[in-house]
C-alpha cells in the first residue's frame, strides 16, 4: 500500500497542478472572447457551419460550443451548477477542425481559437490521467483503508491527510463526470486544487 499511496500522492498533485493553469486559462479565454470583437464577429457568421478560424479550422457552432465548455468549466471549478454535456468529445472535435477559414475574422478570434485548442489537448490528456488514478484508487483497496481512519490522519506512505486524499480522488472524478457527460456534484473544486498545489 506504501507504494500505491506514494504513487496516488504523485498522480493527484500532478492532476491538481494541470487543473491550476486550466482555471486561469479557461477564465482568461472567455475573459478575452467578451472583452474583444470576437463575440461580435462570431455571432455574425450566418450558419453553424460557417467557417471561423484559419489555424484551427473551427466554424461557428465548434467555436461557440468551445466557448460554451470554457464556461462551464469556470462552473466546476466556481461552485455552480454545470450544464451535462459530452465535454470530451467537444474537445476531440476542437483539436481536429472540420472548416478551415481563407481568410482571419482578426487576431483575436485566430488567438482565442489556438487557445482553446491547446485547452482541449489538455482535457484531452487529463481525462487518461484520470480515469488512470481512478483505476489504480478501485483496484488498490484504498477506499477501504481511508474509510478506517480519521479525516485528520496521514495516509501511510504519502505526507497527505485522509481528507485531503478524499477530496483529490472526489475532484478526479468529477471531472472525468463533466467531461464524460456525466451528473457533476457542485463542489468548490477550486479550492480542493489550490489545496494540493500549494501542498496544505
Amino acid at each position: 500500500m506504501n507504494n500505491v499511496t506514494q504513487q496516488m500522492e504523485t498522480a493527484i498533485t500532478a492532476f491538481a497542478g494541470s487543473l491550476y493553469f486550466m482555471n486561469t486559462e479557461a477564465t482568461d479565454i472567455v475573459k478575452a472572447y467578451f472583452a474583444t470583437t470576437a463575440t461580435t464577429l462570431i455571432s455574425g457568421l450566418s450558419t453553424g457551419s460557417t467557417p471561423a478560424t484559419v489555424q484551427t479550422g473551427f466554424n461557428k457552432t465548434q467555436y461557440l460550443a468551445g466557448i460554451t465548455l470554457l464556461q462551464n468549466l469556470q462552473n466546476f471549478f466556481g461552485n455552480a451548477s454545470v450544464t451535462t454535456s459530452d465535454y470530451l468529445g467537444t474537445c476531440e472535435t476542437l483539436i481536429n477542425g472540420s472548416n478551415f477559414a481563407t481568410t482571419q475574422l482578426s487576431n483575436d478570434v485566430e488567438s482565442i481559437g489556438l487557445r482553446m485548442k491547446a485547452v482541449s489537448h489538455n482535457l484531452i490528456q487529463l481525462e487518461k490521467d484520470g480515469t488512470n488514478i481512478n483505476k489504480i484508487y478501485s483496484a488498490s483497496g484504498l477506499s477501504g483503508i481511508l474509510g478506517s481512519i480519521a479525516s485528520s490522519t496521514i495516509v501511510y506512505g504519502s505526507s497527505t491527510t485522509q481528507s485531503k486524499f478524499i477530496g483529490g480522488i472526489v475532484l478526479v472524478q468529477q471531472l472525468l463526470n463533466f467531461l464524460g457527460n456525466s451528473a457533476v456534484t457542485t463542489g468548490d473544486y477550486y479550492t480542493t486544487v489550490a489545496n494540493w498545489v500549494q501542498g496544505s
